[in-house]
């Protein structure tokens, strides 16, 4: 429910918010079952964290919440990006690379109107790794 994801969503704010978002690495990745455009009514405490910021939007800044899709909800032929990974600042500043790997989607190809395949392996929704496609950041500690 609306009610069940904004509480959830408001004690991982407030729980990383317990951390110096200025001067630590700190990193929240998960699937949160709901796109930006609801935050408003369910993620939004995430986007108000002062120093915390989503990774891929940063990283891809002219692209829609539509092109950053990780999850397609066939029987809509929706697709949306429920999965997001948030940072800090010094880890932000630290990013390297971004991106969203759909391979391990079954019917990749129908999904993306044909821009993108699956992985030879994946011919059967048995053989996917999720019904998501994986987010992944790369950070520079040397």
């Amino acid at each position: 429910s609306d009610m069940l994801r904004r509480h959830e969503v408001e004690r991982v704010a407030e729980i990383v918010q317990s951390y110096d978002l200025r001067g630590q690495n700190v990193a929240f990745v998960g699937d949160l079952n709901d796109t930006k455009e609801r935050a408003p009514r369910t993620l939004r405490a995430l986007w108000e964290v002062p120093a915390f910021s989503e990774v891929l939007e940063r990283k891809f800044p002219t692209m829609t919440q539509e092109q950053l899709w990780t999850f397609y909800f066939a029987p809509e032929q929706l697709a949306q990006k429920l999965d997001f990974m948030f940072a800090s600042q010094p880890l932000l500043a630290r990013l390297k690379n971004a991106g969203i790997e759909r391979s391990g989607m079954f019917d990749l190809a129908a999904r993306s109107g044909g821009g993108e395949q699956s992985a030879p392996t994946v011919t059967r929704q048995e053989d996917a790794a999720s019904d998501h496609a994986a987010i992944w950041a790369d950070f520079d500690f040397s």
